[in-house]
């Protein structure tokens, strides 16, 4: 009905479009004056409410003339909430006018709400909030449209915040409609909390929490509680959230900790959960420097123990070392050294460019040496070691090589820290190079122009005088610290033999002692008062006979960068063709230099054989699918970096690491200190080509004695040696071929043992990888000598023994050879349990390593794809179950028994280098060892700490010791001394030696079935007349030991005990005064878990203390055949339970996948106990089955199981 009455109306409201929480429109319309009520209108703290007011001016209906325009508002919005004055609104509102045919006719309300809202300080009432619209005519007649709705609390829950220094500010309590300009909650990640070593330490977590409600006084807080389903620590309370833990260790290791927070909402309370990680290791200590002084940019290795895990993932734990050197002022610089490399007891370091030299003290004129700090995951404070920084050595050279030969020039090329000219001096080869001027009437190292260098004298051999030769100089241009020095020699005569010598500013002299032609080179510095003189010759060099055809042309090319991603003007490239059909056939290097736009180009048309017989065209036919060895160096700050390709079909070929581009990482010299005795090693950077490239050359690096080195050849099971020898010539290697360091795919990924008869550094120089290492690959089952190369730390990822065995697929052991104790250590995975059983070491760089592979698998190292973090504390799978192979009853036992004297003193573990003692003690009992050479007495020391007992046994480990050398050892404990009756025991280290590895494992209870930690377990084996030393090993904190027969000796020689399947072992468990011993045998599988044959006696020991026997099983089981898939032989366990005294038949028979039976196993009455039975692979005619999958299944009594294995071929 329309009122005619009134001449210019208001306008009025029409309909509402409301957006509900889930999106849904509702539109509502206007019915008569007020709309219909809506009782769905309820919001939630955090909801978005969007509603549009429709209206419409109502002129042109009731003769009004024209609608007019219209505008919207919406008055006293901050009226419109209902809430105590001491609080602070937040609801956010934005407003948009809708326009039709150019004309507001609608306004759309947009309202975001806080978090703060709704009252829950009262009685938990929602809040009614009162929205006015209105709208107003041309004319000044105005209407308003009012909207109520409801707004409920929403209790948020608790946040995990790693920042304790401030709780965030919580913008998200503040909604904006423009997001961009909102700051969000900066929450940062959590990273390892350190914990001190060694101490109990009180963790507060509460300043890791905040609940956000109070924040805005939006919930009753502030009260939280928390609670964990760890059993970490001595004490966790769940008020305060405080835990008090003592965390002890060797090297760094990691427990994780999950902790919930609950806030006090008291109707829906919220719980926010977090995994923790607590990390600790012992304090960083630096033992030594390699070398002992450095100049700035030269790399150093820093030797010494508890680095831990590289961790550079912010700025305050982490791992860092720092140069305190100062400057002539003496400020201090702390200058951050750059990384190589880092592992957890050596750190390789480039010394800061910018480091000032050392100061001198006046008037004393002593060097007063500046500081390393070495900070590590753990320990943030630093650790500080005294070290000398000099000036360059810009008295060596080194990394030299000559490359583009042809048949009138060739290029010589080098490293050196020297700046300035140099020269190269060039004579032929009939000419005798003089360094000590005794042959001419000259002075020595000058000539009558003043110029300084040796002579190149011409003998005559009828009247005994020498003469003056005429000699070609070349010289170069200055060059930059470090730089890579290029001269190129010009003029020469095809087909002819040159020597030369190379001369720095005319006053520095080298020439060569290899003296092997075209390269490799050894430079030496020749002396200037004529010592050590006498092996130096001039550097031989060939050129190529004049050639009858060309070269096909062939041009390779590619584009250079450094770390800034500018290019690397300057940088040599090298390469060399390998003929794909014979490796053995490598051309001369070919160079190029890199220019402005950052690229290069070689001609392989220019390529020549690289051989010395006498051949007329020695131009090398090179063809698609040839292998491309390129190397690129330049400064050493800018970097090196080689790597292998195959020539194309087409050219140009562009060439290049990383994509569009080579990056160059930077160059670093590493040094690996090699001890007496075996040394299991790595090769730890991509070489230089002028770096040892074979195995021969590594023995030709090390200096004294007569070192061996050894490999191991996978696919036929063997090793292959070299020795190096006294006798020079073709004399000087006995053994084996010689093999390349570099395996078939380019990498560094083989281990080597190197055996020496004296200390020894062994220097390398090359690059880190500075992109992701190709996946090393595991093609069969077998023994595998592994080891990882340096990468760059944004991709080092710190693996473990416990990180390799979860993420290599058919892993199931792995050893590292501990060179100071020259033994095997050793970490396996249970077949039956997948638990992780020994030692979680750090597999680090220059260090090798040995795993078992029982099918074909890889190891991709840039990335782990399980979840394991190195060094974790959380074992693979839960244990509980596993059958212990040894109880040992403590019901009438100490295992510390009373005070007095020491009982039981043993010697073991006798290796070349070290032997260990033990003893059953008390833990008031400090104890000393003196020991030394039978010759000498006893001139050293050995300390243990009561504090340090553990299971009320002793263990001091005597190091440092000579290879078949007599000892003389005695004990004292509480005043007294223990020896042969007056005169001190005696033992013979051994023989250097290692056996092949083999694994023997078991786990040791109490009467109770609890875990036994740190029992000692002694190991022994015997085969026919043949006895074996005692190794000792404790048990972990799950009972679990392991041990490993490679590390037994003959007790007649010394020398290797090398066991074989059917050896007897004989185990002894000894915990305080409690201790049992039983016999087993050698399956020939490793890892053997060790099942009792027999006790000690062969009867069963009867006195409580010595009381020993098998766990027995308590149910029937058939366990999964190890290893699976296998091949050619598995093992099958079963047990049979205690309650069976007077046994079981049992039948074990395989069956094909047509149920039929192909071999029985077993048909015989077992006792109770376990059963482990191999299964080779044959049928019951003796006969090999074939690949496939088989079924094998146990019968015994009414107990039938089967389970499926695969055989593999």
């Amino acid at each position: 009905m329309v009122n005619d009455s009134i001449a210019n109306p208001p306008p009025r409201f029409t309909t509402r479009n409301v957006v509900r929480p889930n999106g849904t429109v509702v539109n509502y319309t206007k019915s008569g004056i007020q709309f219909s009520p809506d009782s769905l209108l309820s919001y939630s703290e955090g909801d978005s409410i969007v509603i549009t007011f429709n209206a419409t001016d109502q002129d042109s209906a009731q003769g009004g003339g024209l609608n007019q325009a219209l505008t919207f508002g919406v008055p006293n919005w901050a009226r419109f909430i209902k809430r105590p004055s001491s609080h602070t609104d937040s609801l956010a509102l934005d407003t948009n006018s809708v326009l039709v045919s150019g004309s507001p006719r609608a306004l759309k309300v947009r309202i975001q709400v806080g978090y703060n809202v709704a009252d829950t300080l009262g009685n938990n009432l929602p809040d009614t909030v009162r929205l006015v619209v209105s709208v107003t005519d041309e004319s000044a007649n105005a209407v308003n449209d009012t909207m109520l709705f409801k707004i409920a609390n929403v209790n948020r829950p608790p946040i995990w915040d790693a920042d304790t220094s401030s709780k965030p500010s919580d913008s998200a309590l503040v909604y904006s409609f423009s997001p961009a300009a909102v700051e969000p909650d900066s929450v940062e990640a959590f990273t390892p909390i350190p914990v001190t070593n060694g101490v109990t330490d009180s963790l507060y977590f509460s300043q890791y929490i905040y609940d956000p409600d109070p924040l805005v006084r939006d919930s009753l807080g502030p009260g939280l509680t928390y609670s964990t389903t760890s059993n970490l620590g001595s004490f966790f309370s769940t008020t305060s959230g405080l835990l008090e833990v003592l965390l002890t260790s060797l090297d760094t290791l990691s427990q994780t900790f999950p902790i919930s927070a609950t806030d006090t909402d008291p109707n829906s309370p919220k719980t926010a959960t977090v995994t923790l990680t607590l990390r600790v290791a012992p304090e960083p200590e630096v033992a030594e420097t390699y070398p002992l002084t450095g100049y700035p940019g030269q790399d150093i290795t820093i030797f010494g123990s508890g680095f831990g895990l590289f961790d550079d993932s912010d700025s305050t734990a982490l791992s860092k070392v720092v140069f305190r050197s100062r400057d002539s002022n003496g400020q201090a610089q702390n200058l951050r050294a750059t990384v190589n490399s880092w592992s957890r007891d050596r750190i390789n370091v480039t010394i800061p460019r910018n480091a000032a030299v050392s100061l001198f003290s006046v008037p004393l004129q002593q060097i007063i040496p500046d500081t390393i700090e070495i900070s590590s995951s753990v320990f943030t404070s630093p650790t500080l070691y005294p070290f000398v920084i000099t000036l360059p050595d810009s008295t060596t050279i080194y990394q030299m090589e000559s490359s583009n030969i042809t048949s009138t020039s060739a290029v010589v090329k080098w490293r050196t820290a020297f700046t300035g000219s140099d020269s190269v001096i060039v004579a032929t080869v009939q000419d005798t190079l003089d360094v000590t001027g005794t042959n001419v009437n000259f002075d020595i190292f000058k000539d009558s122009n003043g110029n300084y260098w040796p002579y190149f004298v011409i003998p005559n051999a009828d009247t005994l005088t020498y003469t003056r030769s005429t000699v070609q100089v070349f010289r170069g241009s200055t060059s930059t610290t470090d730089q890579v020095h290029v001269i190129t020699l010009e003029g020469l005569v095809p087909a002819t033999k040159y020597q030369f010598i190379i001369a720095l500013k005319d006053e520095l002299f080298f020439g060569d002692t290899l003296r092997n032609l075209n390269g490799p080179y050894a430079p030496a510095k020749i002396s200037r008062d004529n010592v050590g003189n006498g092996a130096i010759r001039g550097f031989l060099l060939e050129t190529l006979p004049e050639q009858n055809n060309n070269g096909q042309t062939f041009a390779v090319a590619g584009k250079v960068v450094n770390s800034s991603g500018s290019a690397a003007i300057g940088a040599v490239v090298t390469l060399q063709v390998v003929d794909k059909d014979n490796v053995a056939d490598t051309t001369l290097p070919l160079t190029s230099t890199v220019g402005s736009d950052s690229s290069w180009v070689v001609n392989l048309g220019n390529a020549v054989i690289d051989t010395t017989s006498d051949v007329s065209d020695r131009l090398y036919q090179h063809k698609q699918g040839d292998y491309l060895v390129i190397s690129i160096a330049a400064d050493k700050d800018v970097g090196f970096t080689k790597f292998t390709t195959t020539r194309a079909a087409t050219t140009p070929q562009i060439v290049n690491l990383n994509g569009a581009t080579t990056l160059l990482v930077a160059a670093v010299d590493y040094d690996i200190r090699l001890k007496v005795g075996l040394n299991l090693i790595g090769i730890p950077v991509n070489l230089f080509l002028t770096e040892p490239q074979t195995a021969k050359a590594v023995l030709t690096e090390i200096t004294g004695g007569t070192p061996s080195i050894t490999r191991y050849v996978t696919s036929t099971a063997t090793q292959e040696t070299i020795i190096k020898t006294i006798a020079g010539g073709s004399n000087q290697f006995i053994g084996a071929s010689d093999w390349n360091l570099v395996d078939s795919d380019g990498n560094y990924y083989d281990a080597y043992f190197l055996s020496l008869d004296q200390l020894n550094f062994l220097n390398l120089s090359g690059s880190v990888y500075g992109t992701a290492l190709p996946v090393k690959l595991f093609p069969a089952p077998g023994l595998y000598w592994i080891a990882r190369p340096a990468q760059s730390s944004s991709l080092f990822y710190a693996w473990s023994s416990r990180t390799m065995l979860s993420n290599i697929a058919n892993a199931t052991e792995i050893f590292r050879y501990n060179r100071d104790t020259q033994q095997y250590d050793t970490a396996v995975i249970d077949g039956s349990t997948s638990a992780f059983i020994g030692t979680d070491f750090a597999i680090d760089v220059s260090e090798g390593y040995i795993i078992d592979i029982t099918a074909a698998s890889q190891w991709d190292m840039n990335t782990p794809t399980a979840t394991q973090m190195a060094n974790a504390s959380v074992m693979f799978d839960n244990i509980s179950g596993v059958t212990p192979s040894l109880t040992l009853d403590l019901s009438q036992a100490s295992a510390a028994a009373g005070t007095g004297a020491l009982r039981n003193i043993r010697l073991t573990d006798i290796t070349s280098s070290a032997a260990k003692i033990s003893w059953v003690g008390n833990t008031s009992m400090n104890v000393q060892v003196r020991y030394g050479k039978a010759a000498e007495g006893l001139t050293s020391v050995a300390q243990f700490k009561a504090s340090d007992l553990k299971g009320g046994v002793g263990v001091l480990q005597l190091l440092g010791l000579k290879p078949e050398t007599e000892y003389v050892y005695e004990i004292v404990s509480n005043g007294i001394t223990y020896n042969n009756n007056g005169n001190p025991f005696t033992f013979k280290s051994a023989k250097i030696g290692i056996g092949d590895p083999y694994t023997v494992y078991g786990r040791l209870v109490d009467e109770t079935g609890q875990p036994l930690a740190d029992a000692v377990i002694y190991l022994s084996a015997k085969s026919n007349d043949e006895v074996s030393s005692t190794i000792a090993v404790l048990t972990d904190e799950r009972g679990y030991w392991t041990a490993n027969l490679a590390n037994l000796k003959l007790v007649s020689s010394g020398a290797v005990y090398a066991w074989k399947a059917g050896d007897e072992i004989k185990v002894t468990a000894v915990y305080g005064d409690a201790s049992t011993s039983f016999r087993t045998l050698v399956s020939g599988n490793s890892p053997q878990n060790v099942i009792r044959v027999s006790d000690t006696d062969g009867v069963a020991s009867t006195d409580k203390k010595e009381a020993a026997r098998v766990a027995l099983p308590k149910a029937f089981a058939l366990g999964q055949n190890y290893p699976n898939p296998f091949n050619p032989s598995t093992t099958i366990a079963f047990d049979i339970p205690e309650d069976r005294t007077s046994g079981v038949q049992v039948e074990l028979k395989v069956f094909n996948v047509r149920g039929q039976v192909i071999r029985n196993l077993v048909n015989d009455t077992k006792q109770p106990g376990r059963y482990v039975i191999q299964w080779n692979g044959e049928n019951d005619n003796n006969e090999k089955v074939a690949s496939g999958v088989y079924f094998y299944r146990v019968k015994a009594g009414d107990y039938v199981a089967t389970r499926k294995m695969v055989l593999l071929k």
